[in-house]
This record gives C-alpha cells, structure tokens and sequence, in this order.
C-alpha cells in the first residue's frame, strides 16, 4: 500500500521524473523482500547513444572486450569475444512496458552492436554475482526498421540455438535458474543489423532458507577433517568473535571460546532428522576452552528468518557417558533446566520458533567428558504464529500457580465467557463450565511436543463443573489463523488411570476419542485450520482427573523447494535423501554420478525421497570422494543440487583367494595359545614373533585339552575371568549380544598368570553372497586379522596395534565373490585385564560362527602346503608403512622343500638384492633398504617367486607407505657446520588467570593477548617485544624440564648411564612470582642439524600441548611438522619428516600446560634407541645461531618413474641423473649418456639402479 500511494501522490505531484524513476520505489519494496532487480541500458551519452535512462537503470555506453562492468552491489557484466558499440537508427521515440515494468525512451532509442558486426558472427556476455534463484531475462531492441533480432540465454549449459525469438522493435524474456556462484551468460548472434538496447534482470524467487548444517571441527588442531559441502566446517570458536556461515547468518561464542578434540571417534556416517552427516563432523567435537564439569557458555546465531526449526546437536564420541545442553529462542526464556536430554555418542532435536531478528541460543554444559560435535539448523514451517501455550489451573481455588511467561494461565473457565489468548485468538468454554484442582502432581516439568512444559502447567488441572462420569463439554478456540497445527493436551495428575478426549475442526467431530489416553502425560493431534474456521476440543469426562494444559503449535509446512541432504557413500554405492519432498515424484528424480548419467531407485519416505544406487560390478574405491548431482521436478521445473560423498576404507578380497574344498564337517575356529613368563610389549610385529617361539622363552600355557596348545572352539567371545568384558557377555535379555563370556583356553597359564598372552586364531568363513561386510574385533590388548592362505596372499583387513583397555576395532572388506574365505587374527595382551571377541556388525550384529543369531558360518580348515609363507613385513594390504622399511619373508616347509635358489624377490617389479638363507627348513628372505625412501602415500608390490619340489609358485602382495613431510631447504637450510652457540632459545609465559588448552589460545598469550606474564626472570631476560613478552633464556643442554625438576616424562634419573637416565631441570621461569606452576606458554627456537639425508623420526613428550613447525615465524600456516593440541598428562607424540639435504633448518616449538603437571621434552628415535635433541651423547645437535647463506632454489632430485620390459630390453624412464651399481649398496656412478628412457640387456651379473 506504501508503494501505491508513493505513485499515486507522485502522480499528482506532476514530479519530472519519468515511471520509470517512480518504479524505483516499487523496486526497492520488492529489494526488501530480498529481490534483485537490475535494469540495464545498452547505449547512453557517448558516441552514436541516445541518451542516459533515469536512475534506477544502469546505462553502459559502450562495452570493451574483456573488461568487466559494475552492475550493482558484487553484480558485473563482462563481455566476451568481442567488445559493443552504440548506435541509434530508427528509434521509437516513446516508452514502452516489457514485463511489467516501464522501460524509458532512452533505453529503447539506441542499442549496442558488436564491434566486428559481420554476419553469423558471435559474443558473449557473462554477467557474474548474482544470488541463487530463478530469474526472468527480457532483453529488447528499440530500433522500429529492424527485421529480425534474436539472442541466447542461460545458465549452466549453452542452448544448441537461439531461445528467446525475435525481439526486434520489441522484447523477448527467458526464464533461468541461478545456482549459487553460477554466472549468466547472453550470446549476441550478430546478424549485421540492429543489436540489444536493454536488459531486466528480475529474481522471480530466492531460494528459501532450508537448513544450516554445522561442523564443530575441522582440519586443525584436533579437528578431524571437514565435511564435505553444504555443510559449515568451523576449526574453531573464539570467545565474542563472529563468524559468517553465509547467507547473513553468523555463529557468536559467547562466554568462553570452544577447542577441538577426537577422542574415541565412531569412524562412520549417521541419519540425524533427515540429514545425511558424515564422519567428518562426527568424528570430532568442540569442547568449552576452560572445560571444567560444571561450567557453561553460550553461542548465538543470528539471521536465521523467522519460522519453526528443529535444531538438532550430535556427539560421535563414542565412550562418552553423557552430554546435554540447552537450546531456545531470543523471544523465549532459557530453560531452567537442560532441554536436549543425552546426545552423547547420538543427537537430540529440539523444535524452537523464531520471530523475525531473533537469535538462537545454544548454551553448553561442560562436563570434563566429550562436547558437541555439531548442529543442524533446520527450518520445519515458515513464519508462523507463536505457540498458544495454556496452563489450566492457576492461582485461585485449587490451582498450583501460575506458568510464567509466554504462558496464558486460566484459573478457571465459566460457561459461554471468551477468554483472551491474544492475537485476535480467543477462547469459550460451552455446555458447561470448568474448576481447578490438583491432587497427585508430579511435581517436575516435562517437555511435550519439543515445549517445555513448566511445573506449575502440570501440577493441576480443570474438570468440568458438573464432573458427572459420561458428560461432555466443549472448548470452542477462535481466531487462529489458517494453517497445520499440532494440538497437545496434557494431564499432570499422577494417579489417574484414564484421560481421553476429541478435538477436531469445524463440523468434522470424530465419531469417538482421537486422542488416546494423556493421564499422567500428553497427546498431541494434528489438524488443518482454513480460514475463519474453529477449533474445537470436547473433553470427556470420567469422574476423575482432567486437563492440565493445552499447547496450540502451528507447523505449516514451508514453501521452500526440497533440498538435497546428503549421501551415504559406500563400497557397493550410495544412498541419498531428498527432504522436503512432499511436493515432488519421486519418479522424477535422476542422477549424474562424476559426470556419468545412473540409474537410481527413488522411493517416498513421508515428505522425504530415499535414493539408492548399487555398483554393478567393481566397488567404488576405498578412500574415494565422488560427486553427484541429482534432480528432481517440483512446481513445474527442474531442480538440480550437487554434494559429495565419500567411501571409506575397505579392503577388497580377490576371489583367487576363496577355497575350493573346505572340510565343513566342524564347525568354528583354531586357537593356538601361548604364553611368556618374560613381559612382551604390545606389538604385532613382536608378538608375531612369540609365536615363532623366536622371543619369550618358553610357552607356559596350560596345554590341558589341546592338540599342542591348540584348541577347536565355537566362538570367538573370551575373557580371562570369563567376565562381561567387551560387546558380547551374559546380559540377560535374550539379544544377539546376550553371549557368555568363556575362559581363554589355557590361561592361568602354568604360573597362574593372566598375562604376556599371544593367541592366533585360524578359520574358514563361508561369505554367502558377494559384497561390503563390516567387521568387528575387540580386544584387551591388540590384534591383526588377516584374509588368505598364507601370509603371502593374505590382506591385512584390521588392527589395533599397540595397549588397551577391551576396546572395539570395526573393519570394513568387500568380497567380490562369494565363497569359502581363510581368515587368520593374531591377539595378543600384556598386562591386567585380557578379552577378545570377534564379530560382524553388518549385515547382523552377532559373534562368528553364532548362527542362532545370524553369525557368518565358520570352520575348523587349515588348508596344507608343500611351503607356505608363514610370515611378510610388511604385510599385503598394510598402511601407514615406515617410508624406509626393510623386507622380510619366512617360508617354511612342510610337505616339501623350498629350492634356495629358485627364490626372488622383487619391489614393483626390479630386483633389489634380496639376501636369502635357508636354516632348518625356514626359507628366510631380506631386503635391507637402509637409506633409502619410498614416496609419501607410495604404494608398493613385492613379488615373490620359489619352486617346492618343481612347482614354481609366483604370489604379489602390496602395501601403501604412510604421509609424510618432505623438508623444503630453499628458504630455510644452511650448509652442515653453520651452527653457533649450542643451545636452545627459551621465552616462557605465564599467565594469573586460566585460558584454553589449545594451540590458537596459546599463540594468543605468547603475543600479549591474554594478559600479563608472571614468569619469573631469574637467570633470563625480559623480552622487549611488546608482540613478543615474556622471559627469555638461553638452554645450554636439552629439553627436558619439569614443573617440580622431578622424575616426568621418559628422560629421568635411572642412574644405568642410559640414554633415557636424564635427570629433569626446572622449566625456566617457573614457579612464577606468584609461586604458581599453572597456565604457562613458552616457545623454543633453534637450528636443529641434520648430518645425513633420510627420514628422521622426533617425540614430544608434553603435559599438556605442543607444536613443532619449521621455521621461527609465529604463523598459523608454517609448514607443522608434530602437534598435540589440547591437554592430556605426559604423553609421547611421535612425528617423523624427510631430509633431502643435509644441513641446518630452523625450527620453532610451542610448549603449554594449563593446570596440574606441568612437563615437556624434545627428543629423537631410529625406532630402536631415543636421544635427547642437543644431548652430546649421539643427539641431533641444536644451536641458538647460525651463518651461511639459507638457500633459495631446491634441489631438484631425481627419480624413476617407471620400469618395463619391451622388446628383450629393460627401458627405464627416469628424472634426473640415471647411476647405477653391481650391488644394491653402492657404490652408485653416473651412466655414461644416460637419457630418458634409458634401455639395458638383462644379461650378465645384477644391476641396481637408482636416479638422483
């Protein structure tokens, strides 16, 4: 009405202005309802132009190839392919009106041709910046002696011909849909007469706001990676700083700042209120900064239009115990009391309505355990009215008191009398009247349809006056306005046996009670209001109770478009979930698969559409990350989102490797037990080891009832104290878990120990149809499980290697084939409690072999071999392999002997100088690869070939090396002997006041930004850097400080002359001048010097965190070469890097502890002894100085890139300088004229190349 009356007075006024200049206040009416409109003349003052169009029209004179013009706010105009002149034959003189809106004279009197203006010729325009939505496109041309003018339109992909018809001498428009960051594109199909004297740009409609999709966690820190988009990937929260999520919305902690941590993550993917969310956001979670159990702080989210949303928060940590928090809006109180229930290791939703500008409130209740790993925002109706909240009963008479605000609270109801509910909304009690009481009152609050329900609202409640069993009356509520409401009665009274009533709309009166026995709870009915109609509720009464409240929430649904919301990828496909799809067919929906067009299945699911796909032979990879685009027909139209998703790790099972002939006759697994007297640690490789009976002594397992301590068991379900350890015991509910737990087989061992256990497990399962199994082993201590027939053709499928308590490791292997399957698991313990239970969780959740409850079959088959590889390291399908890892090979005879030199080992495909001995009838087989690297991430085969009494047998297997860091030298590296003055540069620290455990927060008080430091300058100096405070000291020796100078850490006092008999110093500075040893910070800098080449492994021991990073700059982005950011007691963090050149590099560490112990050190480790960093005794060296030139290009090194057989020859191609050798340790010379590729006769004796 504004607009209209603007024109109308405008009018009257006889302003100058022409309509078009009136139009701009209807334009700025429709830009407050978040339209963009832009209105473009192509021709102004310049040149052959007519004249400049009136505000708001943005006019061009001319268009220069390539550069862009400013259209509007972040909205610009490029033309492409050729530039635009202005011209002005034949113009009509007068406005005109092109879809809807008033196009002046000077728009339509000139036009802009292209430059080259030949016939048949082409250019583009591309207009980039404009929001997602659907948009009309009119273009027009003024020139009246025109013939003909037509042009291109779209978005996306370029229609084969032109699409808007002619518009000469008038105009033509094209409908077009703008995904976000998608430019519009017009093509000028130049016809050597006329051209395009304008353009509307008009947004029909805006995409409405669907969700807000949260991950707390990311890539830093303790983060464990971001999700894939849509979703927000947030690494971390400082106290009252903002942060945009896009679309105006922004996320405010207020109260403290949150940190990342990823303890205990559940490794997998999860449905929460129809979302797909992916491990990325679950397996992490942001916890308060000072977490001490017991305090809060909030986060505010602002910009979210106003409407009803389900606001869903999740935890993935799965050892939590427990995790609440409260959630509300800006127009409502805060809850007295926690509102989301426990969402630990879950989630929990609560429904909240938003008024336009309020915020969201989410407050966080630390609890020292777990935190909030993330937040859906999603918006379940549009602006809708506020619940209508009553509490019957109040105040007088019987009436427990009255709710608080927004509650209406009625004390009672007289006959035929309107009471207010306000907004137009009231309420009539008719056939009778209605009293308060309140006997039995549960005394709490509860909360009914996602609303809080206060104590008062339930502690009493009205009857009807004449309470006769049998009579009715009714509830008549008016006003409201047309939409979908839930409708939810409630009765406290705790001793009532029955509460029903009906309510309904209109003359639609059910025929009998519709909403189920309330008693002591809530019913809740949905109904359909039109306009002007009423709301009836009748209540039934029984003699005995009543009602306590009423909750009138209205939910229409929005009008928004359905949403893509996500995928869950696997090895055999994907599923996806199309929500807010009530209005869509599922028929209609297609897909586009890394830009391959797939056949789907789609199915309704309420207003959500469920999408499948499966492979049809090969399994996406493991690892993978695959994007896909689906579409789907809603209103009319063609809706398209994109996301991705990704497959995780599995292993993938050859069916050459399936047994043909498997006796079936028993049924289970062979356990072989052994036992050490001597303490083993928990390792693989070693324990692989005691059961060679190569360490450990002798087996002191009670071989009672075995073949030669090995045992034929049913199931894989053991504990040393048949005790209910694990997933799997006695729990008395008669589930697939409900399991008793039995004795391991031969322990107590001879000594009565429960400890040093080694146990190898050997079956054969029956895999019935081909596909993705999930696995599940848990284990007190470690294990391995491996898939084959030896270890030659097994593939390592899952591990925990080290200590634990009883702890579950899932795994996930894809079989090809169906078929009979060798499957072999070492396990092993060390001390205090024992378990081991082997299991599936899909396709059913039950131990091997149980197949009561739908356990996989298994057998007790060994298969028998002449030879067989009873050991490889590293071992087919293993990850994370030490980059400069020897091989190892045992092949032992059974039936038939190994021919020695028949044996060869190759390493993708090139001899190597395998060293191979025979001892005993045990074939062994090495390659020592000292000093020499794989690539990061490499994937490397081993070829073993040998012959058993004339049958030659050839087996590959292979293994992925880990990720690791290469040190750049340009920029950083100085020559070997630079260093000066040995040592370490030490500033520390200390704060009065407590801040966050977390790296951010201590780079920030390092720079001044939390406060004074109170580090004590005794033996230092006081920095003069006001960006860099604290006290400076200079570290003759090594890193090595406790906060007591006492025995902490690995390094201390042995008195053996050890490299670990180390005593602890003080931390410099510390106890500070208050005496306190709390809240300290401190950075170390030094040039540490690298003898040699190679790979290099360092440990940082810290109570709590630390960072190392190369470099002295204090920068987030320095290249982090180890990091524990958090707080923990003194732990080790092991992080290993490549040196490709020998010398001196800079490094920089950052050491913090915020309460309790306080303690750090910095050594090195070849895996076999540990040093300390600087220590004379065989440590890296470190200096607090160096000179020399740093340098300023790398090296270039060499590599061979491939090897092939072809013609009788050996081509190898290579980068670099190609050298070769007679043995595999060198010497290495240059070949004479040696280019790439380089080809060589196998003739004569072995050799070795490599390309530096």
């Amino acid at each position: 009405m504004y607009t209209l009356r603007y024109l109308f007075n405008a009018w009257k006024a006889r302003q100058t202005q022409s309509l078009a200049y009136l139009l701009f206040v209807t334009l700025m009416s429709q830009a407050a309802l978040g339209q963009t409109n832009i209105f473009i003349d192509f021709g102004g003052t310049e040149g052959n132009g007519a004249g400049a169009s009136p505000l708001p029209w943005v006019t061009i004179d001319s268009l220069t190839q390539d550069e862009p013009v400013d259209l509007a706010e972040g909205i610009t105009l490029t033309p492409l392919d050729d530039g635009f002149t202005p011209n002005n034959p034949a113009p009509p003189n007068e406005d005109a009106e092109y879809d809807s809106i008033i196009v002046p004279q000077e728009a339509r009197n000139d036009y802009l041709y292209k430059n080259v203006d030949a016939a048949g010729t082409e250019a583009r325009m591309r207009i980039d910046g404009l929001p997602a939505g659907s948009y009309r496109i009119t273009v027009f041309e003024g020139r009246t002696s025109d013939a003909s003018q037509s042009a291109k339109i779209w978005t996306g992909e370029e229609p084969v011909s032109e699409n808007t018809g002619d518009f000469a001498g008038k105009s033509a428009s094209v409908l077009v849909t703008v995904t976000a960051g998608e430019p519009l594109w017009y093509k000028h199909l130049e016809d050597n007469s006329g051209g395009i004297s304008g353009m509307l740009i008009r947004q029909q409609s805006a995409p409405k706001f669907n969700s807000l999709q949260i991950d707390f966690g990311g890539t830093e820190g303790n983060g464990a990676g971001a999700s894939p988009s849509p979703w927000v990937t947030l690494e971390i929260l400082n106290q009252d700083e903002t942060v945009d999520l896009g679309g105006g919305i922004s996320l405010t902690a207020l109260d403290d700042g949150f940190t990342p941590n990823n303890p205990a993550p559940p490794n997998e993917d999860a449905e929460y209120d129809g979302f797909i969310v992916p491990q990325e956001a679950r397996n992490d979670y942001f916890y308060k900064n000072v977490d001490a159990a017991g305090t809060e702080a909030r986060m505010r989210i602002d910009g979210l239009p106003a409407g009803v949303y389900n606001v869903t928060v999740f935890e993935g940590r799965t050892t939590d115990a427990g995790q609440v928090a409260k959630i509300w809006a800006a127009g409502e109180d805060e809850p007295a009391a926690e509102n989301t229930g426990s969402f630990a290791g879950g989630s929990a939703t609560v429904t909240i309505t938003l008024g336009a500008g309020e915020s969201l409130w989410y407050k966080h209740l630390e609890d020292n355990s777990g935190g909030v790993s993330g937040m859906i925002v999603r918006r379940v109706s549009s602006a809708v009215e506020a619940p209508i909240q009553v509490d019957f009963g109040g105040t007088e008479g019987n009436g427990a008191g009255a709710s608080p605000v927004p509650w209406i609270t009625i004390d009672s109801l007289d006959q035929d009398e309107v009471v207010e509910l306000g907004g137009g909304v009231t309420m009539t009690a008719l056939d009778d009247g209605f009293t308060p009481n309140n006997p039995a009152p549960p005394g709490e609050s509860a909360i009914y349809d996602g609303i809080l329900v206060p104590v008062e609202a339930r502690d009493d409640y009205l009857y009807k006056n004449v309470d006769a069993a049998g009579t009715e009356a009714r509830l008549r509520i008016d006003g409201l306005k047309a939409g979908t409401y839930n409708v939810t009665v409630f009765e406290g009274r705790t001793s009532d046996v029955n509460q029903v009533a009906k309510i309904w709309v209109g003359s639609d009166e059910p025929s009998d009670e519709n909403t189920g026995s309330f008693a002591g709870g809530s019913a809740t009915v949905e109904i359909s209001i039109g306009d002007g109609e009423t709301l009836w509720y009748k209540h039934l009464e029984d003699n005995s109770g009543g009602i306590s409240g009423m909750i009138i929430r209205q939910t229409d649904a929005d009008d928004s478009q359905a949403f893509l919301a996500g995928a869950f990828g696997s090895a055999g496909g994907f599923s996806a979930l199309i929500s807010g799809a009530g209005s869509v067919d599922a028929g209609t929906v297609s897909a586009i698969l890394d830009g391959q067009v797939i056949d789907v299945s789609a199915e309704k699911d309420g207003d959500a559409i469920r999408v499948a796909y499966a492979v049809d032979d090969m399994p996406l990879p493991p690892e993978s990350i695959h994007d896909l685009e689906m579409s789907w027909n809603q209103g009319g139209s063609t809706q398209s989102q994109s996301t991705t998703f990704s497959v995780g790790l599995y292993s993938l099972v050859s069916p050459d490797v399936a047994l043909s002939d498997v006796d079936t006759s028993t049924g289970g697994f062979l356990l072989r037990v052994v036992q050490s007297e001597e303490g083993l640690a928990n390792n693989t490789a070693l324990r692989e080891q005691h059961l060679r009976g190569e360490v450990g002594g002798d087996n002191i397992a009670d071989d009672w009832q075995s073949d030669n301590y090995v045992w034929t068991v049913d199931l894989i379900n053991m504990d040393q104290n048949e005790g209910p350890a694990g997933e799997f015991f006695d729990r008395a509910d008669g589930s697939s878990r409900d399991v008793f737990d039995e004795y391991i087989p031969g322990i107590p061992g001879l000594t009565d120990s429960t400890d040093n256990i080694t146990a190898e497990i050997k079956t054969v399962v029956n895999i019935p149809s081909a596909g993705l199994y999930s696995f599940g082993f848990n284990s007190d201590d470690g294990f391995r499980t491996s898939i084959g027939n030896d270890a030659a053709d097994s593939l390592i499928v899952g591990e925990f290697n080290g200590g634990r308590g009883a702890s579950t490791t899932s795994f996930d292997v894809y079989f090809q084939k169906p078929g009979n399957y060798a499957m072999r698991t070492i396990w092993y313990e060390g001390g205090g409690g024992a378990n081991f239970e082997w299991f599936t969780n899909e396709p059913a959740k039950a131990l091997l072999n149980d197949r009561d409850n739908g356990g996989l079959e298994t057998y007790a088959y060994e298969s028998s071999f002449a030879a067989s590889v009873t050991s490889v390291e590293p071992g087919g399908g293993a990850r994370g392999v030490d980059p400069e890892a020897n091989i190892s090979v045992r092949i032992e005879d059974e039936s038939g002997s190994v021919d020695q030199d028949s044996v060869s080992l190759l390493l993708d495909g090139v001899e190597t100088g395998a060293q191979i001995s025979k001892d005993n009838g045990v074939t062994s087989v090495v390659i020592d690869r000292s000093g020499q690297l794989w690539q990061p991430n490499q994937v490397v085969t081993a070829s073993l070939e040998y012959t058993v009494d004339g049958d030659t047998r050839n087996v590959s297997w292979s293994w992925k090396v880990g990720d690791y860091l290469i040190l750049p030298a340009a920029g950083y590296r100085t020559d070997l002997g630079t260093g000066q003055d040995q040592g370490f540069t030490m500033r520390v620290h200390q704060l009065a006041g407590i801040r966050a455990n977390s790296t951010p927060e201590v780079e920030a008080q390092l720079r001044g930004e939390r406060g004074d430091n109170l580090a004590d300058p005794l033996g230092g100096v006081e920095s003069s850097d006001p960006n860099r405070p604290g006290v400076i000291f200079d570290v003759d020796g090594v890193i090595n400080f406790d906060q007591d100078g006492a025995a902490a850490g690995v390094f201390r006092d042995l008195g053996d002359g050890s490299l670990i008999d180390r005593s602890d110093d003080y931390i410099p500075g510390i106890p500070g001048l208050e005496e306190g040893t709390d809240n300290i910070g401190a950075e170390i800098l030094s040039y540490i010097e690298f003898p040699e080449a190679g790979f290099y492994r360092m440990i940082f021991n810290s109570d709590d965190g630390f960072r190392v990073t190369l470099g002295h700059e204090a920068s987030p982005d320095a290249i982090q070469l180890g990091v524990f950011s958090g707080g923990r007691g003194a732990a080790d963090t092991v992080f290993g890097f490549a040196v490709v050149k020998a010398g001196l590099y800079p490094m920089r560490a950052i050491w913090y502890e915020g309460g309790g112990g306080a303690n750090l050190e910095w050594s090195s480790t070849d895996l076999s002894t540990r040093v300390l960093i600087n220590d004379p005794e065989g440590g890296l060296k470190s200096y607090r100085a160096r000179t020399g030139d740093v340098d300023t290009e790398e090296e270039t090194s060499g590599a061979i890139s491939s090897i092939e057989l072809s013609d009788g020859s050996v081509v190898i191609a290579f980068e670099g300088i190609l050298k070769s050798s007679s043995a595999v340790g060198g010497p290495y010379e240059a070949v004479a004229g040696a280019t790439s590729p380089y080809s060589v006769a196998p003739e004569g004796e072995s050799h070795f190349f490599i390309a530096e």
